[in-house]
């Protein structure tokens, strides 16, 4: 557009590009809904940002994707004890002075939340198939007993023994299981808990 140019000149430009911004849009959605190709990234992509997408091109590109490369069991138990080790110090450093009541409900709740996260931290590695049953199981311990901590914190506010005994109980039926299990595949950090 020249300078000087009056003022209709400036609108039909911007119709143009308008125009042009709308076609690239189109061949865009077009192109992402064929499914051709070998990666389905601009699918996924899109679908995983909470854009609006028909439920057959959600589907097409969860489809598509690769399943996850599956780690060696070195590099599984490598991974997962360094995880398990920092998990071990941080509850370490957040361990009760003592059994009483108010010590737990000062610290279960704490604690649970960073069981919680070493379960989902560990919940992404991907495990050699000769391996996934054990994994899903020592994940599975995991998971409970951060739940359990979270439950036991919330008891220990509302001063509930008797829910504090059964699930202090529970607990240590799946630290037993949990230690067993990961002792016996050779994740002795992943067997410890707090």
């Amino acid at each position: 557009m020249e300078l000087g140019e009056p003022q209709g000149g400036r609108a039909h430009c911007r119709g143009r590009a308008w125009t042009s911004v709308a076609l690239v849009a189109v061949c865009l959605v077009a192109t992402a809904g064929c499914g051709g190709g070998s990666s389905g990234s601009t699918s996924s992509a899109a679908a995983s940002t909470g854009t609006s997408q028909p439920p057959s091109a959600q589907t097409a590109s969860t489809v598509a994707s690769p399943p996850p490369t599956s780690l060696s069991r070195s590099q599984l138990t490598a991974q997962a004890e360094a995880m398990c080790a920092t998990l071990n110090a941080q509850l370490l450093a957040t361990n009760p002075k003592n059994g009483s009541v108010p010590e737990i409900a000062r610290l279960a709740g704490r604690r649970g939340l960073l069981e919680q996260a070493i379960a989902a931290a560990l919940s992404r590695l991907t495990p050699p198939a000769a391996f996934a049953h054990d994994w899903r199981l020592i994940v599975a311990y995991r998971r409970t007993l951060a739940q359990e901590l979270i439950k036991l914190g919330q008891a220990a506010k509302a001063n509930d023994a008797a829910s504090i005994r059964s699930l202090a109980a529970s607990k240590a039926h799946v630290h037993k299981q949990l230690s067993a299990i990961a002792t016996r595949d050779g994740l002795p950090n992943c067997a410890r808990t707090g």
